[in-house]
């Protein structure tokens, strides 16, 4: 039997259609004026979800830049810096060459000196340079100096007091890169050579070889000595011992002369003083007075505490 669609059913489906069409115009508004195709996730869900992690990975993208951006005015710094270092090294090695030259008089070279060690200022300077409240060349130690003064008598010597470590930053996902060297590696020149033993401190090479690079200071002191009261031996009222740990003193009374471990021998005057300095291999001294010396041989052991 035929069905015929009545009067209601078509006003129904009219009414849809213009409902529908009506709210795809909206939509269509809404995307031309906001410029997305997305405007909630029921709009497309595959969309939506790709969508989301795109922000994630543009968000991530913006703090790596934000952080490549905090850092290039320290890394222009730093470039200026070893610029200016580069610079009054050369001049340094300029005015060590100029010295070298054989028609330089004393006063000349003299005053070449005075201006390297303006150049040494400088450089000391440089090496301490500050970018904020953080040092440039201290590894990962921003907080203090990297070098210091770390004067030994008349000399003069700079210890590097940083880290070792490079400050890194991230510039994407696993990856790092370095934005500066630590100073020891810039500014340090320090190689092997050879121990050197200066002053009468009585040290020695040990028995295994000796290792490490750069300068040290070893200062040490004698406090008492004890040992030398023997035969009308003593020891000189003056001071001026320098050993430390045990050593033997032989008296050889044919040949009158004094020895301190493997030191040289020293003769003793006549008639005998209160002042007669014996030293060992090791460049130790004790000051003895052999004033009261009976003539005998002598084989003790001195012992300096310090």
């Amino acid at each position: 039997m035929p069905i015929r669609p009545t009067q209601s059913a078509i006003y129904d489906q009219v009414a849809r259609g213009i409902r529908n069409n009506l709210l795809a115009l909206v939509r269509a508004q809404e995307q031309v004026s906001t410029g997305k195709r997305i405007l909630r996730p029921s709009d497309d869900g595959v969309g939506t979800a790709i969508a989301m992690s795109l922000t994630r990975q543009k968000a991530a993208v913006e703090a790596h830049l934000t952080g490549v951006n905090s850092v290039q005015p320290v890394l222009a710094t730093s470039t200026i810096e070893l610029e200016e270092a580069s610079e009054v090294l050369s001049e340094a090695r300029a005015l060590v060459l100029q010295a070298m030259n054989g028609s330089q008089s004393p006063s000349d070279r003299a005053a070449i000196g005075d201006q390297i060690e303006q150049i040494a200022d400088t450089l000391f300077e440089i090496a301490n340079t500050r970018f904020g409240d953080r040092y440039l060349f201290a590894g990962t130690d921003t907080v203090n100096p990297p070098f210091v003064n770390d004067p030994a008598g008349t000399d003069r010597y700079v210890s590097y007091r940083g880290d070792t470590n490079e400050q890194l930053i991230r510039i994407g996902n696993g990856t790092t890169v370095s934005i500066n060297l630590p100073g020891n590696q810039i500014f340090g020149g320090d190689q092997t050579t050879g121990t050197s033993y200066s002053g009468l401190t009585g040290l020695a090479s040990g028995s295994n070889a000796d290792s490490g690079s750069g300068y040290t200071s070893l200062f040490l002191r004698t406090d008492s000595v004890t040992g030398a009261n023997v035969a009308g031996m003593d020891l000189g009222s003056a001071g001026g011992h320098t050993i430390l740990g045990d050593h033997v003193l032989e008296i050889d009374a044919v040949n009158r002369t004094a020895r301190l471990g493997n030191g040289p021998a020293v003769s003793i005057p006549t008639p005998p003083g209160d002042n007669l300095i014996v030293r060992n291999e090791d460049g130790g001294q004790v000051v003895l007075d052999m004033t009261a010396w009976t003539g005998a041989f002598v084989t003790t052991t001195l012992t300096g505490e310090g």
